[in-house]
């Protein structure tokens, strides 16, 4: 009943300021056992973000944030707070994930442009101001605002990652935020980091682009920049993650953006409905295109589940691939994974007579 839900989130929460994140655990399990609306997925990243606010066992907060995300994976309440979870506790590696990482495995010079959010630690990270760049003026919206670049190394790695400062626009209390200003954050990073690499003498092969946060580049790059001799040969990837965070803002946008105003009609590479698309502008200017698994890169062709945007991606479904999402096994690999009990490999799973009880125990559980 709904007396019982209520009184198992009281409990919970009675366990998780007391530390006992055990127990907290034990009753969200019985909790979500009985429940019949995943909504309740919302409260174990509540729960889970307090317990990182307080520096309590966040190794499993993370876990409870992960079972929270694969009970209601579509649910649009729970993936944001995830993301901004997740960002509380992780470092330069987290931030950026395996693939550069992989990459620089199969001899790939790779750089990393993400901006200088207040909450990363530039101690911690052993990050340097670039004196030699000094400041950029990047015009948002007929004002100029101050980019200065710092940088640092994916720990266990070379990779380069480069960290667009602006405090005006990243010194906020979440990455992503419901601000008025929140397209200019935005339009401000994609030029930064069309300012930085150019400013930086590297040519890259590819600038691969992520969701609608970064949408505006293929086009600044095919436009707006098109005079900058760096990106001559350079091509662009749009990768999809989510189609339904699309970045919608309204027209005043295209004076924010300096988005040329011939390519906002109805229909048209920019324009979604009367508003500005970063992850439309994103599809239509990216020379390829892709998404996390073929699955879903069939999936979003259709009306169900391309929101809105399939016809979009219809007419360039021959630049559309589906790469499967992989992982990073130095990190996720059940060898050493210390957030399962017992560690197994596939040499000796079925010898493992911890491991087959637990997964069994676990099964029973949850299905």
């Amino acid at each position: 009943s709904e007396v019982s839900y209520r009184l198992l989130s009281s409990l919970a929460q009675h366990y998780a300021k007391k530390g006992d994140i055990e127990s907290a655990a034990d009753v969200f399990g019985k909790k979500f056992i009985n429940a019949r609306e995943m909504s309740f997925a919302k409260e174990l990243t509540s729960y889970a973000s307090f317990w990182i606010d307080q520096k309590v066992n966040v190794e499993h907060a993370l876990a409870m944030v992960d079972l929270a995300v694969k009970m209601s994976p579509n649910n649009p309440e729970i993936i944001p707070s995830a993301a901004k979870i997740y960002a509380k506790t992780g470092g330069l590696a987290d931030v950026a994930g395996a693939l550069p990482k992989a990459l620089e495995k199969l001899g790939c010079e790779v750089k990393l442009f993400i901006p200088k959010y207040s909450r990363i630690d530039e101690i911690k990270h052993e990050l340097h101001y670039n004196w030699e760049i000094g400041e950029i003026k990047i015009k948002i919206n007929d004002e100029f605002r101050s980019v200065h670049l710092h940088q640092g190394k994916i720990p266990g790695s070379n990779i380069e990652v480069n960290l667009i400062d602006c405090p005006y626009y990243f010194f906020r209390n979440s990455i992503y935020t419901d601000d008025f200003d929140e397209d200019e954050r935005f339009i401000l990073f994609s030029k930064g980091v069309i300012e930085v690499v150019n400013k930086l003498r590297w040519s890259p092969d590819i600038l691969h682009c992520n969701d609608w946060q970064t949408g505006l580049i293929p086009l600044y790059i095919k436009d707006n920049y098109k005079e900058y001799k760096t990106f001559s040969n350079t091509a662009t990837l749009f990768t999809i993650h989510n189609i339904g965070y699309q970045g919608l803002f309204p027209k005043k946008t295209l004076l924010n953006a300096d988005i040329d105003p011939k390519y906002f009609f109805p229909e048209g590479p920019v324009e979604f409905y009367d508003k500005v698309s970063f992850i439309k502008t994103g599809i239509f200017f990216a020379d390829i295109i892709n998404t996390v698994s073929n699955t879903y890169a069939r999936e979003i062709l259709t009306p169900e589940y391309g929101a809105g945007l399939d016809g979009v991606l219809k007419n360039r479904k021959k630049d559309i691939y589906g790469i499967l999402n992989g992982i990073d096994y130095s990190i996720w690999g059940p060898e050493h994974d210390h957030l399962i009990p017992f560690r197994f490999s596939s040499a000796d799973f079925k010898g493992n007579f911890y491991w087959n009880t637990l997964s069994f125990l676990l099964m029973r559980r949850f299905r």
